[in-house]
């Protein structure tokens, strides 16, 4: 098990890389208190995120990753994303790629007190693609 604590992610507006390479991953249990971040996270096992900004504005990506491999995951009283975003960002997806259906389960996340800021309008807040689907309470999301 992981924590971060009162820590500042930067990658300092550099992006070298493909598209999913781009964000933070954590392949253990991760528990993100009083973090921000200007790079998306993505969450590969058990997570908590507490009081954490991710303001990622590089492009058509999305703030929060969750690996569809029947995690479980509790936001609360974090910020995805902010009013000057100007890319094509967007907020949390679930997925199962990269994963072999043998691994593919169900995502468990919890919402609270949290907001997403999202550019693109025709995607939503939350996408889960998984074949699995993601078993999602939502408490208080703006």
């Amino acid at each position: 098990m992981v924590l971060l604590k009162d820590v500042n992610i930067t990658n300092s507006k550099h992006n070298d890389g493909p598209w999913n390479r781009h964000d933070i991953r954590f392949y253990n249990k991760v528990t993100l208190e009083n973090v921000v971040s200007d790079k998306a996270i993505a969450l590969l096992n058990d997570s908590t995120l507490k009081n954490v900004t991710i303001t990622d504005d590089f492009g058509s990506v999305y703030l929060l990753w969750i690996t569809a491999n029947g995690s479980n995951i509790s936001i609360q009283n974090c910020t995805l994303g902010s009013e000057e975003l100007t890319n094509d960002t967007r907020g949390i997806a679930i997925k199962d790629e990269y994963l072999g259906d043998e691994e593919i389960s169900l995502v468990t996340l919890s919402i609270s007190n949290t907001k997403i800021f999202t550019k693109n309008t025709e995607k939503p807040a939350i996408l889960v693609t998984s074949m699995k689907g993601a078993d999602i309470t939502i408490r208080n999301l703006d």
